[in-house]
């Protein structure tokens, strides 16, 4: 069966806690429906859901896109103390292209997190500058800045801020987001939206910003809202929610500008993520250049167990043998890095006063653990 023309690149997850009803297997399941080639999740400030996301869409054969909304704040004013929660909520979409692209936006996020709280998870400009590569950028909700200049009817700094993520991404990973009109404020901000993107030779998508699989769930988005606010329902407005829309349904709101649509597929052609999931991914051990790992780990371990017989046995030739063929297998499997890493952690708890135990586990059996520090147990004395 042929597959839809058409990929959703803007979509909360209740991942997007207290903002949306959308559950996962739900929302792939109804993408499956739609014959969607590919599908994109942009959670509030967070990748929650992003594994779960992965592998649901995957083994539904539609590929999945990983991304997130972010909000973005002027660096001036992060660093001013005059910032609060007053400031504009700035948000855009981040879409990774490729592995660079998924590390740069863990990067971000872990960074809105740890440094750029303000009751919400926030970036800086500087940030998103630093962390640009391998990122596709969308202009954003009717929250977005140059959404919101554009409604002040301050064409010149949408115009600026525009001209700053084409500096930044390049007009190919730029996009400006349109979404259904279903409000005389929105059908004017498309409007403007649409003669920004003529005016700078830009790339326009279109996107439903989803918060529900069916319209009809948009009152318990309300209710989310007041508990996350801490109000009454009553004081939110009813939230305009275009729900999980089909392809058909969003290439009919955008009949007039079917390069909106198309784009849609562009941008999913150019995400390509693999997270190589199942295997086991193991630090790496810093080295000088044209070090090898396996050889500084028998150097520093045979060091070590010299250091350790000479005041505990002075026959070595049983913990030689036993050390060669630990070495050997631990070369073998690749945990040459793994083992200096541990060594290299335990070392600098030592040394800092930080408790360490004896050993526990498996590890307790290893002459190479023991040589190298990381436990103080003699497993040939004890038999291990």
């Amino acid at each position: 069966m042929r597959q839809a023309d058409f990929v959703h690149l803007h979509l909360h997850s209740a991942y997007s806690l207290l903002q949306s009803t959308i559950r996962l297997p739900q929302l792939v399941k109804k993408a499956r429906e739609y014959r969607l080639p590919a599908l994109a999740v942009t959670d509030h400030g967070n990748l929650f859901g992003c594994i779960e996301f992965y592998e649901l869409a995957y083994s539904n054969g539609i590929k999945p896109i990983i991304g997130c909304e972010l909000i973005v704040t002027p660096t001036d004013a992060a660093e001013s103390e005059k910032a609060n929660s007053a400031e504009p909520a700035n948000h855009i979409v981040l879409l990774a292209r490729n592995r660079k692209g998924y590390q740069n936006l863990l990067q971000l996020i872990t960074k809105a997190h740890s440094q750029g709280w303000q009751q919400e998870p926030r970036i800086t400009s500087d940030q998103l500058h630093q962390h640009h590569q391998g990122l596709i950028i969308l202009s954003g909700c009717q929250r977005g800045e140059i959404p919101t200049r554009l409604l002040k009817e301050d064409q010149q700094g949408a115009e600026a801020k525009a001209a700053e993520y084409l500096e930044v991404f390049g007009r190919e990973f730029f996009f400006i987001e349109l979404q259904p009109a279903r409000t005389d404020v929105h059908r004017i901000l498309n409007e403007r939206l649409l003669s920004l993107a003529r005016q700078l030779n830009l790339q326009v998508v279109a996107t439903a910003n989803s918060h529900t699989i069916d319209p009809g769930e948009a009152e318990l988005v309300r209710i989310l809202t007041a508990i996350r606010l801490g109000t009454t329902v009553k004081e939110i407005p009813p939230p305009l929610e275009h729900g999980f829309l089909s392809p058909e349904e969003m290439k009919a709101e955008f009949a007039h500008l079917p390069e909106a649509i198309a784009n849609t597929m562009t941008i999913a052609e150019r995400c390509n993520v693999d997270l190589d999931l199942g295997k086991i991914h193991l630090p790496k051990f810093l080295l000088e250049k044209g070090q090898d790992a396996a050889a500084i780990l028998r150097q520093q371990a045979v060091a070590g167990l010299h250091a350790q017989l000479s005041t505990s046995r002075p026959d070595g030739g049983d913990y030689s043998k036993r050390l060669d063929a630990e070495l050997q297998t631990i070369e073998q499997l690749g945990l040459a890095d793994y083992f200096l890493v541990i060594a290299d952690f335990v070392r600098f708890a030592r040394e800092k006063g930080v408790p360490v135990g004896p050993g526990s586990g498996s590890a307790g059996s290893s002459l190479t653990a023991y040589a190298l520090g990381i436990t103080k147990i003699d497993p040939l004395r004890h038999d291990l």
